[in-house]
């Protein structure tokens, strides 16, 4: 019986280290913008005027973050275009010398959204991610630049590693931002202009 028991642990250890730590994210396919990772996400909402896709995304901003007043760093109604400097808490496992090591770290981006009747333009950029005990740092860094922010663990897979889990979840959390801003706009489209309640 104990035999067996060992043998579950190991195989569900094995099994769970292979999903935990297979990359997701080729960091040669980054989109990038003038040296610079960017995300830029167009799409319409059929019938909404500008007008509109502006003040429901300042609704949106308002509820997604936690301090939207200081978060948005320009708003122009007359050019129709928000400027939001945000952050997000991320957490990581990375794989050094054969082992998982977790680590917690802030990620800061910036959102530029645009707006015209019927569409709306969102530009994620300016990634930067906050280590504990690390200067801050783009993620536009090469692989081995990201090995010499850790100085004590500088192998290739780390930085590889590393890389490959930030991008993805830089990736991860503009395509939920997108999903839920969209989802919204949806929402106040299906609603539409009627306010009697």
């Amino acid at each position: 019986m104990r035999v067996i028991t060992i043998l579950i642990l190991i195989f569900s250890t094995t099994h769970s280290y292979s999903q935990q730590y297979n990359a997701s994210f080729d960091p040669s396919d980054a989109p990038l913008k003038d040296g610079k990772i960017t995300y830029i996400v167009i799409d319409s909402v059929q019938g909404m005027p500008k007008e509109k896709l502006y003040s429901k995304t300042l609704e949106w901003i308002a509820m997604k973050f936690k301090d939207a007043n200081s978060a948005i760093k320009m708003e122009n109604k007359e050019d129709f275009k928000i400027i939001v400097k945000a952050a997000s808490s991320q957490s990581s496992t990375f794989v050094v010398v054969g082992q998982p090591v977790e680590s917690k770290y802030l990620q800061r981006f910036t959102i530029d959204f645009s707006f015209k009747n019927d569409k709306y333009r969102m530009v994620m950029t300016d990634f930067i991610c906050e280590l504990p005990n690390a200067d801050p740092f783009g993620l536009e860094l090469h692989l081995k630049q990201i090995s010499t922010i850790v100085p004590k663990k500088k192998s290739e897979q780390l930085a590889q590693s590393i890389s490959s889990s930030m991008l993805s979840n830089a990736k991860i959390l503009k395509d939920d931002l997108a999903t839920s801003l969209k989802k919204h706009l949806m929402t106040a489209s299906v609603q539409g202009s009627s306010d009697n309640w």
